[in-house]
């Protein structure tokens, strides 16, 4: 009889958690959203803030995986890299500055911490077009296809960033450091390259600095 009477308590006791359970997946439903990737199969999320910034990594169509930020508004953004082909956000906080890790040039296996930094912080709109970067550390930015026409770009650094076919047009980059930076594509057409540090950079025409006399002045430029 005791056996029975404590086989029936515990039954009773699964049957009340059972549904303790189900009443509070009832209260908190959860529903999944697919962050989508940078066009590669997989993606995975790091960290989140309380504004609902969201960031991680992707894999890319072809090589390689680069850190993320999303955002409801402005969904998957590419962090790009340090000049490596393997990124990943670990860490967001309440101001958008995103941390984690990034191989360099030198390789897969080379990997240093990295901070983003939101655009905003540095006193400008989504867009960089106009902006007075002046001689902010852009080094290893990734800025493939941004409009940065008419900035101000005097002594910034811009070594090993990625600036395939941004736009560059009017830009004032008197002095600006692009060791190393791609500029492949890129539109330079009446940007102020007086003063350039140009070192291993690639060219908007594809060539190499180094074998144009260390410049990419004259037809070199787009």
């Amino acid at each position: 009889m005791r056996r029975a009477s404590t086989v029936q308590n515990l039954l009773i006791a699964i049957l009340l958690a059972a549904n303790a359970g189900a009443a509070y997946a009832a209260e908190t439903p959860f529903i999944p959203i697919d962050l989508g990737t940078l066009g590669g199969l997989n993606s995975g999320a790091g960290a989140v803030n309380d504004s609902g910034q969201i960031v991680g990594f992707s894999a890319l169509p072809v090589f390689g995986a680069h850190a993320f930020s999303w955002t409801a508004a402005g969904g998957m953004i590419d962090l790009g890299t340090l000049g490596g082909t393997y990124s990943n956000a670990a860490a967001v906080n309440a101001s958008g500055q995103v941390v984690g890790r990034s191989s360099t040039a030198a390789g897969v296996f080379v990997r240093h911490a990295v901070l983003w930094q939101p655009i905003a912080n540095l006193g400008c709109s989504t867009t960089l077009a106009g902006c007075d970067l002046k001689g902010v550390n852009l080094a290893g930015a990734y800025l493939v296809g941004r409009d940065l026409s008419q900035t101000n770009l005097a002594g910034a650094n811009l070594a090993r960033a990625n600036l395939g076919g941004a736009n560059l047009n009017d830009a004032n980059m008197l002095g600006a450091n692009l060791t190393s930076a791609n500029l492949v594509g890129a539109n330079l057409k009446q940007a102020n390259v007086k003063d350039v540090i140009w070192s291993n950079t690639i060219c908007p025409d594809g060539t190499n600095s180094d074998a144009n006399g260390g410049t990419c002045k004259g037809k070199h430029l787009h």
